[in-house]
């Protein structure tokens, strides 16, 4: 299940889950930002806003605020997520993260 856009939040260009990551247990979330630009000595924060992502035991929470004043929030939920496995990146144009599962 996903939540987007409440309370002055955006919803990202585009979410995608990819339960069908080679790796056993893990999943891959890519949310489409298109105005986000990768920091070049930084894989966790984008050279033009700020990223934050909050990982849960069933969710995980990605919201972004763009130095514009744009801001975009994600919410995906119904996932057993391993909370000290799970990461993300940031790059141009998207943020990923790879998700391990609790199996």
């Amino acid at each position: 299940m996903a939540d987007s856009g409440t309370n002055g939040y955006e919803s990202p260009l585009g979410v995608t889950l990819d339960d069908d990551d080679p790796s056993p247990g893990k999943a891959t979330l890519t949310i489409v930002i298109p105005e986000l630009k990768k920091k070049l000595t930084s894989n966790k924060q984008p050279s033009n806003g700020t990223v934050n992502v909050e990982f849960n035991k069933c969710s995980v929470t990605i919201t972004v605020v763009m130095d514009t004043g744009k801001k975009y929030r994600h919410i995906q939920s119904d996932i057993a997520i391993d909370i000290d496995k799970s990461k993300y990146s940031v790059a141009n144009k998207k943020i990923v993260i790879v998700l391990n599962k609790v199996s």
